[in-house]
């Protein structure tokens, strides 16, 4: 639907699935940007009336240029939603796209792949940042934090793997293979006659598995 029509410039806006909008804007000088697409979302969140309520809305967008994006219709849209799903990941109200967060490029197909065989095999590390009592200045506790030194692309950061994993299910093994391997540390630790607490980090997609409690315990109780 053309939503302006003049000699100079079309619009178009475009119900693409459920509550999805597309808007194409022409002739838009990217330095405003920004100012173009916080004026959008603000107008579109304003309360509105619906058969006697007052609603609201919240709104979100993903941003993909021609030709820097895309040169087909398919591959903006695409790289659109993309950039949409990464706004929000993040809890922003707005992204634009990148490779660096295009899940299905090149290098990110290649790190999944060989992020599952580095789980198999053992491929990962473990850190442990102790954790300081206040009251006894001991070491008490340790935060747990995984690394992964990749052959060819030396160090990966978990800022990059791990949403990665958390976008295609590789979270749940990857998750199930630290708590493994803290657990083994713990129980060592144990046999030597220290004690401490271990804080490992859980994703949200963890959380939404029923049976993941379960399998914590289970691996808390024979870790090996």
């Amino acid at each position: 639907v053309p939503i302006e029509d003049n000699e100079t410039r079309l619009h178009y806006v475009a119900n693409v699935e459920g509550v999805s909008f597309a808007l194409l804007v022409q002739e838009l000088d990217p330095n405003l940007i920004h100012s173009v697409v916080w004026n959008l979302l603000r107008d579109m969140e304003k309360p509105f009336e619906y058969q006697g309520l007052t609603l609201d809305v919240d709104a979100t967008a993903g941003i993909a240029f021609h030709p820097a994006h895309g040169n087909s219709s398919e591959n903006l849209l695409r790289n659109a939603h993309i950039a949409l799903e990464a706004a929000g990941s993040t809890n922003e109200k707005f992204a634009i796209y990148s490779p660096e967060i295009d899940p299905y490029n090149q290098r990110r197909i290649s790190l999944l792949g060989e992020l599952r065989n580095a789980i198999e095999q053992d491929g990962l590390l473990l850190y442990f940042q102790p954790q300081i009592s206040l009251d006894t200045l001991q070491v008490s506790g340790a935060e747990v934090l995984i690394r992964w030194i990749h052959p060819e692309y030396g160090f990966i950061p978990p800022d990059e793997f791990i949403p990665l994993a958390e976008r295609t299910g590789v979270i749940q093994p990857l998750t199930y293979w630290i708590c493994r391997k803290a657990f083994e540390f713990k129980h060592s630790l144990s046999e030597q006659g220290f004690d401490i607490s271990l804080s490992i980090n859980i994703s949200a997609r963890n959380l939404q598995d029923p049976h993941f409690k379960d399998q914590v315990c289970q691996i808390a109780k024979t870790p090996t």
